[in-house]
Protein backbone atom coordinates (compact mmCIF):
# COMPACT_ATOMS: atom_id res chain seq x y z
CA UNK A 1 0.00 0.00 0.00
CA UNK A 2 1.37 3.35 -0.98
CA UNK A 3 1.68 5.33 2.41
CA UNK A 4 -0.07 8.39 0.41
CA UNK A 5 -3.11 6.30 -0.30
CA UNK A 6 -4.00 5.94 3.30
CA UNK A 7 -7.03 8.20 4.42
CA UNK A 8 -8.98 8.67 7.59
CA UNK A 9 -11.39 5.53 7.72
CA UNK A 10 -8.66 3.39 6.29
CA UNK A 11 -8.65 -0.11 8.24
CA UNK A 12 -5.21 -1.15 8.74
CA UNK A 13 -4.44 -4.80 9.38
CA UNK A 14 -7.93 -5.43 9.82
CA UNK A 15 -7.46 -3.79 12.91
CA UNK A 16 -6.42 -0.27 13.64
CA UNK A 17 -8.52 2.43 11.80
CA UNK A 18 -6.73 5.47 10.63
CA UNK A 19 -8.92 8.57 12.56
CA UNK A 20 -7.16 11.89 12.09
CA UNK A 21 -3.77 12.83 10.73
CA UNK A 22 -2.14 14.48 12.82
CA UNK A 23 1.08 15.64 11.12
CA UNK A 24 3.33 14.49 8.28
CA UNK A 25 6.89 14.86 7.45
CA UNK A 26 8.31 13.93 3.90
CA UNK A 27 6.43 10.48 3.80
CA UNK A 28 5.97 9.97 7.14
CA UNK A 29 2.50 9.97 8.75
CA UNK A 30 1.49 9.94 12.33
CA UNK A 31 -2.02 9.26 13.01
CA UNK A 32 -4.52 9.31 15.92
CA UNK A 33 -6.57 5.79 15.52
CA UNK A 34 -8.55 2.99 17.02
CA UNK A 35 -8.03 -0.70 17.55
CA UNK A 36 -11.53 -1.55 16.66
CA UNK A 37 -10.37 -4.83 18.54
CA UNK A 38 -9.83 -3.82 22.15
CA UNK A 39 -11.58 -0.18 21.29
CA UNK A 40 -9.17 2.33 22.55
CA UNK A 41 -7.19 4.97 20.74
CA UNK A 42 -3.88 4.33 18.94
CA UNK A 43 -0.86 6.55 17.73
CA UNK A 44 0.32 5.38 14.41
CA UNK A 45 3.62 5.56 12.98
CA UNK A 46 3.40 5.03 9.50
CA UNK A 47 5.96 5.29 6.44
CA UNK A 48 7.19 3.35 3.34
CA UNK A 49 8.34 -0.03 3.48
CA UNK A 50 11.39 1.02 1.47
CA UNK A 51 12.43 4.17 3.81
CA UNK A 52 15.87 4.09 4.63
CA UNK A 53 14.89 4.85 8.53
CA UNK A 54 11.99 1.96 8.66
CA UNK A 55 14.66 -0.90 9.87
CA UNK A 56 15.11 1.55 12.26
CA UNK A 57 11.99 2.44 13.10
CA UNK A 58 10.83 -1.19 13.98
CA UNK A 59 14.01 -1.57 16.31
CA UNK A 60 13.40 1.05 18.47
CA UNK A 61 9.72 -0.11 18.60
CA UNK A 62 10.44 -2.92 19.93
CA UNK A 63 13.09 -2.30 22.29
CA UNK A 64 10.63 0.28 23.57
CA UNK A 65 7.68 -2.78 24.10
CA UNK A 66 10.10 -3.55 26.77
CA UNK A 67 9.42 -0.84 28.74
CA UNK A 68 7.22 -0.48 31.83
CA UNK A 69 6.70 3.16 32.73
CA UNK A 70 3.73 4.63 33.76
CA UNK A 71 4.87 8.10 32.84
CA UNK A 72 5.48 6.91 28.67
CA UNK A 73 3.22 5.23 25.97
CA UNK A 74 3.16 1.80 25.63
CA UNK A 75 3.96 0.17 22.62
CA UNK A 76 1.81 -2.76 21.99
CA UNK A 77 2.32 -3.18 18.11
CA UNK A 78 4.61 -2.72 15.18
Amino acid sequence: MAIRAMAPGMLLNDRYRLDDLLSETGDARFWRGTDTVLSRSVAINALPSDDPLAPRLITAARNSATVHDPRLLRVLDC
